[in-house]
């Protein structure tokens, strides 16, 4: 790509604080997501103003990505569609020509200290999604064992194939943003359940950021 198709890509992307609708590394991703972070003393408005929403689930969505490398030991991807049908894709490539790709739609949830109880927020925000879509839930309250266990019951008792990302810290305090506890629920019980660092994960390399749009199946 020369110079002149790059600018041209570049002014034909939409932003909504991440492009939209376009193929982006992970550490791409983080870079914008720590850049629009650090610009505020005060980080709890991040978690807390609606106005922030995406870059909260482009937060959550770097765990999402990271633990499914983890799970299939392939690099993913992420991707914000410009349809708000749903909030985030990641995603693999499945050929070397990078035209074909597997990918899962998920949509973000935020159980936060002015939520009802787990279950009550389960029933209300959780269960109606299952089947149309993967769900990722950001936590920012502690979750208890009953409570873990009414969302696996439930998948069980469903037969569904559905999984439930649970994305929080590990600790009651904990002001390092790089670090969240991801534990991955199905109707099995637990699948995943592992403290990532962000800064394990990711390296340096170059972030490109304009890539084409890619069909997701």
């Amino acid at each position: 790509m020369n110079d002149e198709q790059l600018q041209k890509r570049i002014s034909q992307t939409v932003f909504d604080i991440y492009p939209l609708d376009r193929m982006l590394p992970v550490e791409t991703v983080y870079s914008i997501f720590l850049k629009e972070y650090a610009q505020s003393d005060d980080k709890s408005i991040f978690f807390h103003d609606r106005k922030f929403q995406r870059l909260i689930e482009g937060y959550f969505a770097l765990f999402l990505a990271v633990s499914l490398k983890d799970m299939l030991g392939k690099e993913h991807y992420l991707m914000f569609p410009g349809d708000p049908s749903n909030d985030v894709y990641t995603f693999y490539i499945q050929d070397e020509d990078k035209t074909k790709s597997v990918g899962y739609r998920f949509d973000i949830k935020e159980f936060t200290s002015f939520s009802d109880s787990f279950i009550s927020f389960a029933e209300k925000v959780i269960i109606p999604k299952i089947d149309i879509y993967n769900i990722a839930v950001g936590t920012h309250r502690k979750i208890e064992g009953k409570d873990l266990k009414f969302l696996s019951n439930y998948l069980k008792s469903k037969s569904s194939d559905a999984k439930i990302w649970l994305i929080g810290s590990p600790i009651e305090e904990n002001n390092n943003e790089n670090i969240s506890k991801v534990t991955v629920i199905n109707k099995e019980g637990f699948i995943y359940d592992k403290v990532i660092d962000l800064n394990k994960w990711l390296n340096n390399k170059p972030l490109d950021i304009y890539q084409n749009i890619i069909r997701i199946k």
